[in-house]
């Protein structure tokens, strides 16, 4: 009588152990904003002779290593700072669009994952847009992958469901949390993202 009474406890305990979809998607967030950071520089705008206007340019970066932290390299501008701490440039690749940054940061580094995406596989990219102080989260899919549309245009990975400005230097994970391309650019709901073998051989040899 204990054997059957045992089997339906057991069903319960488990469907409650279950996650639910949004449970993984939230733990999913959770997960990579913890090594996400926020990049800041000065931005000077020449108006006049002597007049100057100053903004602050913000963009997305990710733990990559102890101390390391990557993002876009259009993100190089003077003054750069991760979250709020002076960060050094150790490597800019006007190509490719990258840039490895050097900070004291405790945050976890993010693993890139070797294979490519799937076309239309289930993506979540993630970024501070439009400079706010909160992470956006867009679901995106991708249509293309390791594709060129300019002779001077590095191969990527085009998405269906396009990012926002202030993502750029983002990262666009899976659903197990690994990191399968970089937020670069965005046209008309289309976004732009650089896969993680040029992401390995843009930090190859960097110490």
């Amino acid at each position: 009588m204990t054997k059957f009474l045992l089997i339906p406890t057991l069903l319960l305990a488990s469907l409650a152990l279950a996650k639910t979809p949004e449970t993984k998607q939230r733990d999913l967030v959770d997960h990579t904003t913890s090594s996400i950071v926020r990049v800041t520089s000065v931005i000077r705008f020449q108006l006049g002779l002597n007049l100057m206007e100053v903004h602050e340019g913000v963009c997305t970066g990710f733990v990559i290593a102890p101390k390391r932290v990557l993002t876009a390299g259009h993100c190089y501008a003077e003054g750069l700072t991760v979250d709020g701490q002076e960060a050094t440039p150790l490597k800019v690749d006007r190509f490719y669009d990258l840039m490895l940054l050097s900070v004291e940061t405790r945050k976890d580094a993010l693993l890139l994952r070797e294979d490519p995406p799937r076309r239309f596989e289930p993506l979540t990219a993630i970024g501070y847009a439009r400079g706010w102080d909160r992470v956006t989260v867009l679901e995106v899919k991708p249509f293309l992958i390791n594709f060129s549309p300019r002779p001077e245009m590095p191969v990527g990975i085009f998405t269906q469901g396009g990012f926002l400005p202030g993502q750029s230097g983002g990262p666009v994970v899976d659903e197990a949390g690994e990191v399968v391309g970089i937020i670069l650019q965005t046209n008309e709901g289309v976004g732009y993202s650089l896969g993680t073998q040029l992401m390995e051989a843009f930090l190859l040899g960097v110490n």
